[in-house]
C-alpha cells in the first residue's frame, strides 16, 4: 500500500535524521550568529548589574520551567518582571542552543521591549493577555525588521517590512519576540535541516532528528528555550515534530488562524497554500495551547481570508456523554509497542471515568485513495506548479532516494528526499521541490 510505505518512511527515516549534526552551519551564518550572541551577552550583563539589587527574585532555572499561563500571571501580578523572564530564556538559549540548533536568529531588541513592558505595567498599562511573555516563531513567518529566510539561501538577506498576521497578533497581545526557529528550506521536509543554519537535533536525544518541518519550534519548546512557538502545518509539520520531541502541537481548522505573511509563498509570488496549510502553536501543555489559540485566531491587516470568530466557550461535558472510537494503526502500519501501551492506558482512564470507548475504524476505508485525493487537492492550489516556487533552492529527483541525494545549494549535506509525485501521486509542484511542503 503506497500510503503505508510513505508513513513507514516518514516515521523511521525522519526520526533517524541521517545522523544529524548542528555543526554544518554556513561560515557566513556563524559570523552573523556570533555577532548576535555578543550583543545579547552585553545586554544581559547590563541587566544583571541592575537586577542583582532586587530581592526575592526567581531563579532562571525556575522561570524557564514555567508554563505560558504561569508566566503571564506572574508578570501581571508583578511577581516576575518581563525583563527577568526574557533574560532567563535568552541565557538558557545561549547555554543550550549550540548543541541542538533550534534557534537560528536572535532578536537583539527583545530585552528593550521587555523593559518597556515592565515600565508600562508599572504605570498601570497592560498590553494584553500575553503582556511581557517571551516567545519564538518559525523562520517561515515574516518578522518586521528581523531577517526571515525560510531556511533557503535565496532569502538569506530578506528582511520583511511588516509582520505576518500571527506575529503581529502576538505582539499586540503583549508578547516579546525572542527570535526565529529553524525549518527545512521552504518548510519542505519532514526533518529540519538546511544549508544556511544546518540541522536541528532532537530535543529528547540529540542523536536523532527533530522531525519537520517545524522541528526548530518543537525543540525550542521541549528544551525550555522558549515558552511557546508558532509553527506551520500542511501534512504534519506541527504534529510530527511535536510527537518526536514530547511537546503539544495543535493544527487549527483552516483559516481560523491567518496564514498571511508565511513563506511559502515566496515573497512576490501567488499564494498557492489556500486550503490545507495552517499556522498553529506548540507548547508544553494543553492549557497553554488553549490560552494561545484565541490570541492568534482571527484576521489582521490586509487579510481577507480569515473570518473574525467569536471567542470559544468552554462548556463542561460529562465523561459519560462521550462516545470515543480509537485505533492504533493506519492501514497496515501499526503504532509501536510503547505508543500502543500509552493509548491503552488512556482508554482505560476514559472508560473508568464513564466514557464509552470502542476500538474501531471506518469499514473498508480506502487509505490509498485518500492519499491520492490529498495530492490532487494540493496540485490545484493557486497554480503553484507554474510558478518559480520549485526553483528556489531545490531540484527534481528522479528515483526514490533515501538519505543520499544532495541539496542543490552548495555545501548542503545529503539528506532525506523523495520523488513523491512519481511514486505516490503527490502534486507536481511538490514533486518539483523534491520534498513535502508541510
Amino acid at each position: 500500500m503506497r500510503v503505508a510505505l510513505l508513513c513507514l518512511l516518514f516515521g523511521a527515516l525522519a526520526l533517524a535524521g541521517c545522523n544529524p549534526q548542528p555543526t554544518n552551519i554556513s561560515d557566513q551564518e556563524r559570523l552573523i550568529r556570533k555577532d548576535q550572541i555578543e550583543k545579547i551577552n552585553s545586554i544581559l550583563s547590563d541587566f544583571s548589574a541592575r537586577s542583582n539589587l532586587r530581592p526575592g527574585r526567581l531563579a532562571p532555572d525556575e522561570i524557564v520551567k514555567m508554563s505560558v499561563v504561569e508566566l503571564a500571571k506572574a508578570i501581571k501580578d508583578r511577581h516576575l518582571s518581563s525583563e527577568e523572564a526574557t533574560a532567563a530564556f535568552l541565557r538558557r538559549d545561549l547555554d543550550v542552543n549550540p548543541k541542538y540548533n533550534a534557534i537560528v536568529t536572535y532578536n537583539v531588541e527583545a530585552m528593550d521591549r521587555a523593559r518597556q513592558a515592565d515600565l508600562a505595567l508599572a504605570s498601570g498599562r497592560s498590553w494584553g493577555p500575553l503582556h511581557g511573555v517571551p516567545f519564538t516563531v518559525k523562520d517561515t513567518f515574516a518578522t518586521k525588521g528581523l531577517r526571515t529566510t525560510a531556511g533557503t539561501a535565496a532569502l538569506k538577506d530578506y528582511v520583511p517590512e511588516q509582520n505576518a498576521v500571527v506575529v503581529q497578533r502576538l505582539l499586540n497581545a503583549g508578547g516579546i519576540l525572542l527570535g526565529k526557529t529553524n525549518t527545512p528550506a521552504l518548510a519542505g521536509d519532514v526533518q529540519t535541516s538546511n544549508s544556511l543554519f544546518g540541522t536541528t537535533n532532537n530535543g529528547v536525544d540529540p542523536k536523532y532528528g527533530a522531525g519537520g518541518s517545524s522541528g526548530g519550534p518543537a525543540v525550542a519548546v521541549a528544551l525550555g528555550l522558549s515558552p511557546f512557538d508558532i509553527g506551520s502545518d500542511l501534512g504534519g509539520s506541527v504534529r510530527i515534530p511535536a510527537s518526536f520531541n514530547g511537546v503539544y502541537g495543535f493544527r487549527p481548522t483552516v483559516e481560523l488562524v491567518s496564514y498571511r505573511g508565511h513563506i511559502p509563498p515566496v515573497p512576490g509570488e501567488t499564494n498557492g497554500m489556500r486550503h490545507m496549510a495552517v499556522a498553529g502553536p506548540l507548547a508544553r501543555s494543553i492549557d497553554d495551547l488553549e490560552f494561545i489559540l484565541p490570541l492568534i485566531a482571527g484576521p489582521g491587516d490586509g487579510d481577507h481570508r480569515t473570518a473574525p470568530l467569536p471567542p470559544p466557550t468552554r462548556e463542561g461535558v460529562s465523561a459519560k456523554e462521550l462516545r470515543i472510537a480509537w485505533m492504533d494503526h493506519f492501514g497496515d502500519i501499526a503504532a509501536d509497542e510503547s505508543t500502543r501501551l500509552a493509548m491503552r492506558s488512556l482508554v482505560a482512564k476514559l472508560q473508568a471515568a464513564g466514557a464509552t470507548v470502542v476500538q474501531a475504524e471506518p469499514p473498508n476505508f480506502p487509505y490509498e485513495k485518500a492519499w491520492e485525493a490529498f495530492g490532487s487537492i494540493s496540485n490545484h492550489q493557486g497554480d503553484y506548479q507554474t510558478s518559480q516556487f520549485h526553483e528556489v533552492g531545490w531540484a527534481p529527483v528522479d528515483p526514490l532516494v533515501l538519505c543520499c541525494d544532495t541539496h542543490v545549494e552548495k555545501g548542503h549535506r545529503p539528506h532525506l528526499r523523495f520523488n513523491l509525485y512519481a511514486r505516490f501521486g503527490v502534486p507536481r509542484w511538490l514533486h518539483r521541490t523534491a520534498g513535502i511542503i508541510s
